[in-house]
């Protein structure tokens, strides 16, 4: 299903991209020549409007008007300027210009639309500018000045209203200064028309980036429910948040739709938006990649991109746009290079057959495309158009189609296993009826046979480990240590009396019920990596009563006294605390049973020492220092002072059975 939505995608961006062009204009040969511009052959109104690309009339530090052009000595031109362009480093009497300064731009038009209501579309000039029609201003932005002090900077696209009146020459001067970016110049060539096909193209291309603003406002909020709904899987959210920066990118660039909101923002402010929209977006994305292939996509280049976009970020909060502005380069730079590595990344995944490599990287593909486009044209190094925007669109509709794959293939998976855990469970406790069944014959025929007696016991305690398979020889060390610390506590004239052998034995064979318990609790909660929520750790609690109900259930059937009131009790009470703080009874002190309350110190040893799924095993010395600080809080105080004689048995016992 993917894959024929894949082709209809591809086919579908590569027609954009092919009538995106506007390949009448080159085949006629518009183009401006030595600062004229001819249409005398070219009807506007029916062929329609044209971009005034070309050789412009340049005059550097000069702000001419059209009286100049007029007065018996005609100013001294410094040279034909290509525009659109940067002036940056441009060659003028043979040094190259500073980004900083000012100049005037001249241009003739020739044409027969006599008397004629006309428009410019005027977007991106650094970084203020006024607009000069057959001698009459008819559009500005900022204030140009010849110095910073006098000038103003302002980022405002306009449409400029003009008449032809009764000629056939049109005269355009534009004044530019930029004392505040580290660009100066124009960055989009203005267009011209007729001014009704300018203000449609400048209404359609408002209404497209309110719908792309809107669009991915949707989707992001969609994406962020999906993740409050299951938090574990953060893919969602990193998208989420990845379309939230990139409506905001498009409302402070291109159309700058947050001027339709704030008309008067200031324009450092605008700047700083817009960087900060860039320097976010990246390890964003790069975190949301991650968060899909989280075992092959490299950790190295995840944190650098962190690293270097934070501190791009910090310096455009805390310093004006001349110093923020001269981060572009650098950005783009690792963009770039990082685009490379997530393309090898994607290939290498492809080739390895990884799941939905091949469309993420079709996805990417098209996107790292664009972005290369937009930032060389930016930089005035290939004359295009600016496609990102309509390529993020199409880019995040894609990843949203496939997060949707992935999501919808992970709820089978969560009903699939939801019917297996159900037939498990059936089958679990068709196998405990048996095994109680098995526990009632036993002690019934053969109750002095300690072999069978310990058969059974590890039989019932497997049914929980077993679901576990990183506990490892849990049970066997478990009995061990209890036996260490039972006759280490005999040696206490407290205990000589209560701990005799026939004690030490039944404590052996019945602390490995301690968890027998847990073959109630779901696997999902059982086995799962991360930390619990309250609710789930309140389900697992559950398993002590389940435990010790199950062991007093066997017991019921029995006329004598056995080692299960032991295991009774330990089931029951391993997890109460000396200082009332446990459960599920909040037993205090000498209200736990001695059995309880050794299983207790033995468990929480080999939890802390042991690898777990949601931790890292502590060294023995870590274990035993964590141990005495709970001492009269989680511990019995003379079961401390037994374990201190003895903590070095227990770590052999934890090497030998590891």
């Amino acid at each position: 299903m993917y894959k024929n939505f894949l082709i209809l995608f591809i086919l579908f961006f590569a027609v954009f991209l092919t009538t995106c062009k506007n390949g009448t204009q080159e085949k006629q040969g518009l183009k401006i020549k030595k600062g004229i511009l001819d249409l005398s052959n070219w009807n506007i109104e029916k062929n329609g409007p044209v971009d005034l690309k070309g050789d412009w009339e340049f005059y550097w530090d000069k702000l001419l008007f059209t009286e100049d052009f007029k007065a018996g000595k005609i100013p001294e031109m410094n040279s034909y300027f290509s525009m659109p362009g940067l002036w940056n480093n441009y060659l003028v009497n043979g040094k190259k210009l500073s980004s900083y300064g000012y100049a005037t731009f001249r241009l003739i038009i020739i044409s027969n639309e006599k008397n004629t209501d006309m428009s410019l579309i005027i977007m991106s000039i650094m970084t203020s500018y006024t607009v000069y029609i057959n001698g009459e201003k008819k559009g500005e932005a900022g204030i140009v000045g010849k110095n910073r002090e006098n000038s103003k900077p302002q980022y405002l696209p306009q449409i400029v209203y003009f008449n032809t009146k009764d000629t056939n020459k049109t005269e355009i001067i534009i004044h530019i200064s930029n004392f505040h970016n580290v660009d100066g110049g124009m960055l989009k060539s203005i267009k011209l028309g007729t001014s009704k096909q300018i203000r449609n193209i400048w209404e359609n291309d408002i209404s497209f980036s309110f719908f792309l603003f809107g669009a991915l406002l949707i989707i992001g909020l969609y994406h962020l429910g999906l993740f409050i709904i299951r938090r574990e899987e953060k893919s969602p959210l990193f998208f989420g948040v990845f379309c939230y920066i990139i409506s905001m990118r498009i409302m402070v660039t291109g159309q700058t739709l947050i001027l339709h909101f704030f008309p008067d923002i200031n324009w450092q402010l605008l700047i700083k938006l817009e960087y900060f929209s860039l320097f976010t977006s990246v390890p964003v994305f790069l975190l949301f990649i991650y968060s899909i292939f989280p075992t092959q996509f490299s950790k190295t280049i995840l944190y650098s991109n962190i690293f270097f976009n934070t501190a791009f970020c910090l310096i455009t909060i805390f310093t004006p746009a001349t110093i923020s502005s001269r981060l572009l380069l650098p950005c783009h730079l690792i963009l770039i290079l990082t685009g490379i590595y997530v393309i090898y990344f994607f290939i290498k995944s492809v080739v390895k057959k990884i799941e939905f490599s091949l469309i993420f990287f079709i996805g990417f593909l098209i996107l790292f495309t664009s972005a290369v486009n937009d930032i060389l044209f930016s930089n005035g190094l290939i004359h295009s158009i600016y496609t990102i925007p309509i390529a993020l669109f199409f880019f995040i509709i894609f990843e949203s189609f496939v997060l949707s794959l992935r999501f919808s293939k992970a709820f089978l998976t969560v009903e699939k296993q939801k019917e297996e855990l159900y037939n498990t469970n059936i089958a679990y406790k068709k196998e405990i009826i048996k095994r109680e069944k098995l526990t009632q014959d036993l002690v019934e025929f053969n109750r002095s046979n300690l072999n069978s007696r310990l058969a059974l016991i590890m039989s019932l305690a497997k049914l929980a480990e077993f679901r576990d398979k990183e506990t490892g020889y849990h049970l066997e060390r478990i009995r061990e240590y209890s036996r260490c610390l039972a006759l280490e506590l005999k040696l206490n004239p407290k205990f000589k009396d209560y701990i005799t052998e026939e004690y030490i034995d039944d404590l052996y064979y019945s602390s490995i019920l301690h968890d027998i318990g847990k073959v109630g609790v779901p696997d999902t909660i059982l086995l799962k990596p991360g930390k619990l929520t309250t609710k789930e750790f309140e389900i697992i609690k559950t398993h002590t009563i389940i435990g010790g109900d199950a062991i007093n259930a066997i017991e019921s059937k029995m006329n004598n006294r056995t080692y299960l009131v032991l295991g009774r009790e330990i089931a029951y009470y391993h997890h109460e605390k000396w200082d009332g703080t446990g459960y599920p009874k909040g037993l205090k002190g000498e209200e736990i049973p001695l059995s309880a309350r050794i299983v207790a110190l033995a468990d929480v040893y080999d939890a802390l020492i042991s690898k777990r799924i949601y931790k890292k095993p502590y060294t023995h010395e870590q274990v035993v220092k964590i141990i005495n600080k709970s001492k009269g809080k989680q511990f019995d105080p003379d079961i401390i002072v037994a374990f201190n004689n003895i903590n070095s048995q227990f770590y052999d016992i934890k090497n030998h059975f590891n």
